[in-house]
């Protein structure tokens, strides 16, 4: 069971891209405590960094009159990726509870099923604001509930998914992935990876 989490941790290139682009904002932020000399790859792949994701905040902040100290660049980056994982999740959830017809019940969060019931165009938008400012309890319901299965139909065919406990020895059910698992592995992954850059940095430096 934890493979099918592993796999669904790192079964796409925008969790990598999303775990890259973690490692290289923790990075800089703990170049803002410590003072760390940087190999020019490293630097070169810092300096994109920031120029692909500060320079939306910088123009945001631009447009709304307001000032961003550059301390609060990379935790705004942290939080907006956090926020893109917790959509995909939620966006996928509520798109198998349209599909599934009241076959298979979810219910993580108050509101749950009102969502699931209007259209799409209501629905996504409704997900994406959510998931942008409150992630952290919606992370919190899913982990409430963090079992993942996919059901079938009566032919075999994959219907949606559920993570109600009954299930979990019903035949028409597949465990697909943890939820608790695959946030966890994708964070791992990149603290993991922010470590690996500072070690090639350092190796650089080194010459």
């Amino acid at each position: 069971m934890p493979f099918k989490s592993f796999r669904a941790a790192f079964d796409n290139w925008w969790a990598l891209f999303g775990i890259l682009t973690t490692s290289l904002a923790i990075l800089n932020i703990v170049r803002r405590y410590y003072v760390i000399g940087l190999s020019p790859l490293v630097r070169s792949m810092v300096q994109t960094y920031r120029e692909i994701f500060h320079t939306p905040i910088i123009l945001a902040a631009d447009l709304l009159h307001i000032h961003i100290p550059d301390s609060l660049k990379d935790p705004i980056v942290l939080w907006s990726i956090l926020a893109v994982a917790v959509f995909r999740v939620t966006n996928q959830l509520t798109n198998s509870a349209v599909r599934n017809q009241g076959n298979v019940e979810l219910d993580f969060f108050p509101g749950f099923d009102f969502l699931t019931s209007g259209p799409a165009f209501v629905r996504i938008p409704i997900v994406l604001v959510m998931s942008t400012l409150i992630w952290p309890y919606l992370m919190f319901c899913f982990a409430m509930q963090p079992k993942i299965h996919e059901y079938k139909d009566d032919n075999g065919e994959p219907f949606g998914l559920t993570a109600d406990e009954w299930v979990y020895s019903d035949a028409n059910f597949r465990y697909v992935y943890d939820i608790r698992i695959v946030f966890f592995l994708q964070m791992s992954a990149a603290v993991l990876a922010m470590l690996v850059l500072l070690a090639l940095n350092s190796s650089s430096l080194a010459r």
